[in-house]
């Protein structure tokens, strides 16, 4: 009984081989690492607490956004429309 049953999915599966249409093959599309988009941690204090800081993670091209947002406030203010502005 088995060996029938071996018999008929070994044709079944020599059927279903021949049958089959050609396999392509499509080459991956390998993405340059760009170093701007490198994942940085760096540890941050919280204020106003003795238990210390925490750790956050970002990209460095967002790391540098932050610091790029920061040197334009404290030079030229916050920008117009933010609450506590007379």
């Amino acid at each position: 009984m088995i060996g029938m049953v071996l018999v008929a999915l070994m044709q079944a599966g020599a059927a279903t081989a021949t049958a089959a249409p050609p396999v392509t093959t499509v080459a991956p599309v390998v993405a340059r690492a760009n170093p701007e988009d490198k994942v940085e941690c760096r540890s941050q204090i919280d204020i106003g607490t003795r238990l210390g800081g925490h750790k956050v993670c970002m990209k460095r091209s967002d790391w540098e956004a932050q610091a790029a947002d920061s040197r334009r406030q404290r030079d030229f203010g916050p920008p117009a429309g933010i609450a506590g502005q007379h």
